[in-house]
């Protein structure tokens, strides 16, 4: 006596417009979980460390910064003592790029106070324990991000009945 086994599908149109969905919103989960990485990104590297107690030991990197430093507080142009404004905050933002975002600064002093993504390096010796680096908050930001979009999207999907 032959075996038979026979599936019956119903409602294929319906299931098959469910996965066209998902697969529509996976960009859109992605993207918003980037976004909120660069975010929180920004943030940690906004953030104002707490002012110095007293003198900061080894405050000039070279005689010729000294003799700049000194210059510009007796023409006017550097303030004692420093009063923080918030402009170095302000200069960042979030960019939409091809495939992601990018965060930047039109601060030019950003180089020197959080280094750059390309070379930590460039961070000023005085600002290394207070400031967090740029690469360094990028990289902590998205390290679990793979997971993060993976949650999302299981969750999406178990919101639309798979």
């Amino acid at each position: 006596m032959p075996v038979q086994l026979s599936v019956k599908v119903r409602d294929a149109e319906l299931v098959k417009k469910r996965f066209e969905d998902l697969t529509a919103e996976i960009p859109k989960i992605s993207e918003g979980r980037l976004r909120g990485r660069m975010e929180s990104a920004k943030k940690r590297v906004t953030t104002y460390p707490p002012r110095y107690a007293g003198q900061p030991e080894h405050v000039w990197a070279s005689e010729k910064q000294r003799r700049y430093v000194m210059w510009a507080i007796s023409t006017g142009r550097i303030r004692v003592p420093y009063q923080r404004t918030g402009r170095f905050m302000d200069s960042w933002n979030i960019a939409k790029i091809e495939g992601g975002y990018t965060l930047r600064s039109t601060s030019a002093a950003a180089k020197h106070i959080v280094g750059t993504a390309r070379d930590p390096g460039r961070q000023y010796h005085l600002h290394k324990t207070r400031w967090t680096p740029l690469r360094v908050a990028i990289e902590d930001a998205i390290k679990e991000l793979p997971k993060d979009i993976e949650k999302n999207i299981t969750m999406i999907a178990r919101k639309r009945g798979f």
